[in-house]
């Protein structure tokens, strides 16, 4: 695990999950306002939530477990008294039976091939392929947004957009 089994960090675009990433460790960006933003210093408040950098998936559900939902002196985080993975989350595990019981049944994912680009390494864009295929195999529908929806040239100005948003 290193040095630390958790740490907190805020993340508006990027700031949790690309270092975690890059470290293979996991960068975790809950939804806005599931655990508290009290005592951040906002960069962009619509945008900025509280997140995890841990060694592992199940270390991230553990401890966002532990901290979603909590009131903690902020009027934009949620309340309640289950827990949000039980709330939210209660997905079943997938299964490799060919019946109509997969989890994913009736979801529909769209992969912009403008995101496909030349600077991608093949490892990434191999992870890309495999995710998208055990998507397909828990009984997502994978469909292909075309260039002539989602520009090249749209991707590239939703950073300045992004930007000039936070």
């Amino acid at each position: 695990h290193g040095s630390s089994l958790l740490a907190l960090g805020t993340d508006t675009g990027g700031s949790l999950r690309l270092p975690a990433a890059w470290c293979g460790v996991v960068g975790f960006k809950p939804s806005y306002g599931l655990i508290s933003r009290f005592g951040v210093v906002s960069y962009a408040s619509s945008l900025d939530t509280v997140g995890l950098i841990v060694g592992s998936s199940r270390c991230a559900a553990l401890a966002f477990n532990a901290l979603a939902n909590r009131k903690g002196g902020d009027s934009e985080t949620m309340d309640s008294t289950a827990t949000y993975l039980e709330q939210e989350l209660a997905i079943p595990p997938i299964n490799d039976n060919d019946d109509d019981s997969s989890p994913l049944n009736g979801v529909k994912i769209g992969i912009p091939a403008s995101f496909s680009v030349n600077e991608c390494p093949p490892c990434i864009t191999q992870a890309w392929t495999q995710t998208a295929q055990r998507l397909q195999d828990a009984g997502a529908q994978i469909s292909i947004v075309p260039d002539d929806i989602l520009t090249p040239a749209t991707v590239k100005r939703a950073l300045a957009a992004y930007y000039v948003l936070a």
